[in-house]
């Protein structure tokens, strides 16, 4: 862990370094409250403040209250060091954020346990973090796949629709559906076809682009949001990801399944649609390509009207 050492006292300072540094502690130095300021508030931060009271340009209840207001992602852990033996210097600095408050001279042993229970809330604070975290990607992602679900998929395209890319102000949209879907469950069994879509999203997200996106939709049926791309960049895409599932079979228990994707693609200026005239267009582009045969890529401009295949 990272501690700052804000004290204008330079034998101070380098007492508290050399502690720190025996205890197995990273250590950064501030002479003033500024230099303090700027440290936490900059890339890398320290996650334990050890604050003087009584510095030069900011006294530590200043620098104390900064921090409490700054948008900082990482809470830091303040303990302030201080000659003051009043109660009310106590209070003052709790009241200014302070999470523990010690008095000068330190004793050494006291200070460690202190550092000790402030790593804890730190490390509790990292755990909190890490599951907040690990919810905000759940909450986002297909729990069979492991792609994007519908809602994060559809924000997507709201957002690939309201996006300047490289100043380009288009976008593209593949909507992707596998073949005879129930055929393969009520042939196989559901097991078998949960398999199917596992596989065939790992595949169609190995041959993904940079900078495009892929979720489920729901059922058999998935979506690439292909923001800044012109259509006919997204053909050569959806073709790419036509061929990744039709390539070879999807061998589950010891049986080859035969797999193949229907594609349909809409894009084009975003001037011309919004996200749902998009998804209307690629989803007529999609059955025009399952009424074609099935195993194919059809095209639709935004208006929804079928002018090209692959």
């Amino acid at each position: 862990m990272k501690i700052l050492i804000a004290d204008d006292c330079p034998t101070t300072r380098r007492v508290l370094r050399k502690n720190l540094q025996s205890w197995g502690y990273e250590t950064l130095l501030a002479e003033g409250g500024h230099e303090a300021v700027e440290l936490v508030c900059g890339a890398d931060p320290p996650r334990l403040i050890l604050l003087d009271w009584v510095m030069p340009d900011l006294e530590g209840p200043v620098v104390c209250r900064i921090l409490r207001d700054a948008d900082l992602t990482l809470y830091p852990y303040i303990i302030f060091l201080t000659a003051n033996r009043s109660s009310e210097a106590a209070v003052e600095a709790l009241e200014a954020g302070a999470d523990d408050f010690l008095r000068k001279p330190v004793e050494t042993e006291e200070l460690r346990q202190r550092i000790r229970a402030g790593q804890r809330i730190i490390d509790l604070q990292d755990k909190l973090l890490a599951t907040q975290a690990q919810l905000r990607r759940l909450a986002r992602q297909d729990a069979l796949t492991g792609i994007l679900n519908r809602g994060a998929i559809t924000e997507s395209l709201l957002e690939a629709c309201n996006r300047i890319v490289s100043a380009k102000q288009i976008a593209s949209l593949a909507l992707i559906d596998l073949d005879h879907f129930k055929r393969i469950n009520d042939t196989h069994g559901h097991p078998a076809g949960d398999y199917v879509l596992r596989e065939a999203a790992r595949r169609m997200r190995s041959v993904l682009q940079d900078g495009h996106e892929l979720g489920r939709f729901g059922g058999e049926e998935f979506a690439v949001v292909m923001p800044g791309e012109d259509i006919d960049t997204a053909i050569d895409a959806a073709e790419a990801l036509r061929q990744a599932v039709a390539r070879q079979g999807f061998l589950f228990d010891g049986v080859e399944i035969k797999v193949t994707a229907s594609i349909g693609v809409a894009g084009g200026p975003t001037s011309d649609f919004d996200s749902d005239s998009l998804t209307k267009a690629a989803d007529r582009a999609l059955y025009a390509a399952k009424s074609a045969g099935r195993n194919c890529v059809r095209i639709a401009n935004p208006q929804g009207n079928i002018f090209s295949e692959v």
